[in-house]
C-alpha cells in the first residue's frame, strides 16, 4: 500500500489500520508513508519519492506473485 500523509480523500491512518490488520492474520503487505504527499501522488513519475515507492510494488509483485 502506497499513502501519502497530505490525502485528503482518505486519511492515511486508515492504511496503517489496515496494515495492522494484515499483519495481525499474518497476511504479507507493504505499506509505504510517504511524507507531504496526497492523493494521487503517481502524477509526478519525475519525482524521485514517486519512482522509489512504485519500484518498491514491484519488488513486493515479483516476490508475491507467480507470473
Amino acid at each position: 500500500m502506497l499513502h501519502g500523509t497530505s490525502d485528503t480523500d482518505v486519511p492515511y491512518m486508515q492504511s496503517q489500520q489496515m496494515a495492522a490488520a494484515l499483519a495481525e492474520n499474518g497476511i504479507p503487505h507493504r505499506l509505504l508513508i510517504l511524507p507531504g504527499f496526497g492523493h494521487a501522488f503517481d502524477r509526478n513519475m519525475n519525482d524521485p519519492q514517486v519512482k522509489e515507492a512504485f519500484n518498491a510494488v514491484i519488488v513486493f509483485l515479483q516476490e508475491y506473485l507467480t507470473l
